[in-house]
């Protein structure tokens, strides 16, 4: 069973991302609304898919990131969805992460807010053929 972590302060979008997951039969879902919570759940539940918001109350997005990545030991085939209201072309600008940095610490999409059910299925879809 494919376990998923959804990373946002924000219930309404924790809410839309899970209502995705679950239209295509995904419930193992796991939530966190700060990065301190995404971290201790992340190494807690070892989820096969993250959803991670870049805007955090208590630390940016990115360095949730490379927590993740410097505890890939407890998943290595772990991928990072990244959600946020900045396109991959804009990243590095005026953010503390870089698109390459991002992809180097094991993002493998990234879904831009405003999000629909689509776009995480879509987004869902693609990680999971890369976990294979």
């Amino acid at each position: 069973m494919v376990k998923i972590l959804i990373v946002d302060d924000e219930s309404f979008m924790r809410d839309l991302i899970r209502k995705a997951l679950k239209m295509i039969s995904y419930s193992d879902i796991v939530e966190a609304v700060n990065g301190e919570e995404a971290i201790r759940k992340f190494k807690e539940n070892k989820p096969d898919v993250v959803f991670l918001d870049l805007k955090l109350p208590d630390m940016h997005g990115g360095k949730v990131l490379k927590v993740f990545h410097k505890n890939k030991k407890i998943n290595s085939k772990c991928k990072i969805i990244i959600v946020s209201t900045v396109a991959q072309e804009e990243m590095g600008q005026n953010n503390q992460l870089t698109l390459k940095e991002a992809k180097e610490l094991g993002a493998v999409s990234w879904v831009i807010k405003p999000i629909t059910p689509e776009k995480i299925i879509i987004a869902v879809r693609e990680a999971l053929n890369k976990l294979n």
